[in-house]
């Protein structure tokens, strides 16, 4: 289990930074050809949201997601103690003793996700309001960009803004499933 959460942290983080990533240097691409100061304000603004997530994860796995596993552990070892249960009973034991941790794990893939997707929304809006303006005609490179980055920027500001209360909403959910 301690493996899983951690393969599950590692692999979702890394695919959610990959997809902020991905999106980020799409749209800036997609628009603009080089390193122009916009493409760096918004690789700016990615680091950001990376790194607001991964302190997310890192905290809720320091702070939670360990004294959990070790309850987990704690229970499942007094389940394979009960030297008159049979091997299925201890199985249901030791299920029943990793259900808490896996509810939350759960909820924090659930949270995880919905913020990612919230995030491509915002990127393939900023995108689009950008390919709507070329469409129409413009082709002022200065006014895309500076579109663009502001677009971009405001995406990054919405999305950091949310993160506080997805850590409460884990937290409680944490709380009370360690309190059960």
């Amino acid at each position: 289990m301690p493996g899983r959460w951690h393969a599950f942290t590692v692999k979702h983080l890394c695919y959610l930074c990959g997809l902020v990533s991905s999106w980020y240097q799409s749209l800036a691409y997609a628009v603009f050809r080089g390193h122009s100061p916009a493409v760096i304000k918004m690789a700016d603004a990615q680091a950001r949201v990376e790194q607001s997530v991964k302190t997310l994860v890192t905290d809720i796995e320091r702070d939670y997601v360990r004294k959990m596993q070790a309850k987990m552990f704690t229970c499942s070892a007094t389940c394979c103690d009960d030297s008159s249960a049979s091997m299925d009973d201890v199985g249901r034991c030791i299920d029943r003793c990793s259900q808490p941790l896996s509810r939350s794990q759960q909820l924090v893939t659930n949270e995880l996700n919905e913020f990612q997707s919230r995030l491509q929304r915002c990127a393939r809006t900023c995108q689009d309001e950008v390919q709507d303006k070329m469409k129409a005609g413009n082709t002022n490179q200065v006014e895309l960009t500076a579109m663009m980055e502001q677009c971009i920027g405001r995406c990054a500001d919405t999305h950091l803004s949310l993160l506080p209360d997805i850590k409460s909403r884990l937290v409680k959910n944490f709380q009370a499933e360690m309190n059960q």
